[in-house]
C-alpha cells in the first residue's frame, strides 16, 4: 500500500505540498472512488486510476535523460530571464526533474528524470553521491591544494566541506586544468572550494555523478536516454 501523495511525488514529480494542493484541485478517482485527501493509501499494482477523466498507469514507466548541458542554459523548467535545459529536449519531458542542478555557465553531465525516488536518492544530502568535475582555473594548484581538499576546506558554509579528491594530471596545463570530487552538491560548491584556496574557477563541467559518466560523443546540447546498464549501475551505487 502508498498514500495517494507519495504517489504523486514519485510518479508525477510532485513535493509533498504539490501533491497535497493537486489532490484538492483535480478530480483522481482511483478504482471508481472519488478520493480527496491525499492520506489515501492503495495498491498501485491492481488499481485503475483517473485523473481528471483520463485513465493513467500506476506503473508509470520511468525515463531517465543524460543531457551534455551547455553553458547559457538554466538548469530549471521554467525561466523568465534565460533558456532552460529543457528548450533543448522534446516537449514531453518539460515536467521533468533535474537531478542535480549545474550553474548557468558550468558545462557537462546533466541528468533528467520523472522517477522521484531516484532523483531524491542522489540528491539527499545524507547520501553524499559523488560528483566530479574537470576544471580549469586562474592559477596553478599543488600538492597543499591536493592535501586541503582530502581534509575539508572552510568555504563560508557552518562546516567545512567533506574530504574529496583533487587529481592534477600530467597535462593539466602545469596544475591549472584539474579535476575535482565532491560528495556534497551546495551552491557554487566547486567555485567557492577553490576560491578559498586562491584560485578562481574559469571553466567548469561535470563528467560524472556516482557510477554515471558523461558520454564523450555527446555535443553541448545534445541528449540521449540513459543505457540499461547505466540505470542499474545508479540504482545498484553504494552511498
Amino acid at each position: 500500500m502508498i498514500r495517494l501523495d507519495k504517489w504523486l511525488c514519485d510518479n508525477l514529480n510532485k513535493t509533498r505540498k504539490e501533491a497535497k494542493e493537486y489532490v484538492k484541485t483535480n478530480s483522481i478517482v482511483i478504482n471508481g472512488e472519488r478520493i480527496k485527501s491525499s492520506d489515501f493509501k492503495f495498491e498501485p499494482d491492481s488499481s485503475i486510476i483517473t485523473i481528471n477523466g483520463e485513465e493513467v498507469s500506476a506503473k508509470e514507466k520511468h525515463t531517465y535523460i543524460m543531457l551534455n548541458k551547455p553553458a547559457g542554459f538554466v538548469s530549471a523548467n521554467i525561466d523568465n530571464l534565460h533558456r532552460t535545459v529543457f528548450e533543448l529536449l522534446p516537449a514531453e519531458y518539460k515536467d521533468y526533474s533535474i537531478v542535480g542542478r549545474l550553474d548557468i555557465d558550468t558545462e557537462g553531465l546533466l541528468l533528467i528524470t520523472n522517477d522521484g525516488q531516484l532523483n531524491h536518492r542522489i540528491t539527499s544530502p545524507r547520501h553524499h553521491f559523488d560528483k566530479t568535475y574537470f576544471v580549469e582555473l586562474d592559477s596553478p594548484c599543488n600538492d597543499s591544494d591536493i592535501k586541503a581538499v582530502e581534509t575539508g576546506i572552510d568555504y563560508g558554509e557552518d562546516k567545512p566541506s567533506l574530504p574529496g579528491q583533487l587529481t592534477i594530471p600530467a597535462d593539466g596545463e602545469n596544475g591549472c586544468m584539474v579535476e575535482i570530487t565532491i560528495h556534497e552538491g551546495k551552491f557554487h560548491q566547486v567555485k567557492r572550494m577553490f576560491h578559498a584556496l586562491g584560485h578562481e574557477v574559469t571553466y567548469l563541467k561535470r563528467i560524472s555523478m556516482g557510477p554515471l559518466k558523461l558520454d564523450n560523443s555527446l555535443k553541448p546540447g545534445e541528449w540521449r536516454p540513459l543505457k540499461e546498464e547505466e540505470i542499474k549501475a545508479i540504482e545498484d551505487y553504494n552511498v
